[in-house]
Formats: C-alpha cells, structure tokens, sequence
C-alpha cells in the first residue's frame, strides 16, 4: 500500500482540535511527511506495525465506502493512527536528538544531504556550509550538536 498525504489533508481541520494542538499536529505530520519522503521501501520495520496498518487500512476504506453517521470523524481518527504508526516507525531510523521540533535549518540540512546523496561533491562540509550560511568550521560542531552524530557518521548511514 502506498499512502501519499498532500496539502489538502494537511489543511484540513481535524476533528475536534483547538487551535494550538492543530499547530503542532500539522508540525509533526510535516515533519514526518518530510523524512518520510527519502526512505526507500516500506517505512514499517515491524510485522505487528504491518499487521495493524492492514486492518487501519481496511477500516478506512470499508468507512468511505459506507459514509454512516460519523464517518468523517472516524476516518480522520483511523487516518491519525496510521500516521502514528508511521511516525513511530520512521523516528526509529532517525538521529536520537531528532524530534519534530527540531531546528528547521538542521531539517533543510538533512533534505538537503537525501538529495545529494549520489553527488559526493555536494556532500562537503564547506559545500553544505555555504548552502545554509553556516560557517565551515562552525558546521561540524552544529551537526553534531543537534543530530547527535557526525555529518559523516549520518551521510554513511544514508
């Protein structure tokens, strides 16, 4: 199954949530979308995860198909889910200090990095320095602070 979430139901109101949780709800499926968006393969590292995402994913379609009473609220519920499962998943493969509040320029730098991972000239400290106006002797340490990894150790990983 391929799962793809655009801006329509990013926008979307959720069902019953005030304005502040709907602010760091959007930020948290951003931020996954976002890291979501350069794994290969399935996202889903568990047979039980995979197991829970089937039924998730039957319930969602058997509800749109029969559009009862309360549908739309139980479907963005079963969708919310299943975003957590994913989030869950993913946040595994990610650097331990990674979160979804996470400085956005180390965000940037990562994309940035998933991006380039085939063209090793565009991998170079200086290089990713200047992209994002971080000094080069300053970079290092700034990876390395809010990764909790070397740049090295995280493009080796990639």
């Amino acid at each position: 199954m391929f799962v793809l979430f655009n801006n329509i139901y990013i926008k979307s109101d959720p069902v019953g949530v005030v304005d502040r949780e709907r602010a760091e709800w959007v930020k948290k499926l951003e931020f996954i979308l976002h890291h979501a968006s350069h794994l290969p393969g399935c996202v889903l590292k568990t047979e039980t995860d995979k197991t829970l995402v089937r039924s998730l994913a039957k319930s969602i379609v058997d509800e749109l198909q029969c559009s009862h009473l309360y549908s739309r609220e139980l479907t963005q519920q079963l969708m919310n889910s299943l975003i957590i499962l994913v989030a869950r998943s993913i946040a595994a493969d990610l650097p331990d200090k990674l979160s979804p509040f996470t400085d956005q320029k180390l965000l940037k730098v990562f994309q940035y990095i998933h991006d380039h991972i085939h063209d090793p000239e565009r991998l170079r400290v200086g290089v990713i320095g200047k992209n994002f106006n971080i000094a080069h002797n300053y970079f290092g340490k700034f990876f390395k602070k809010h990764a909790g990894e070397t740049l090295q150790e995280y493009i080796y990983k990639v």
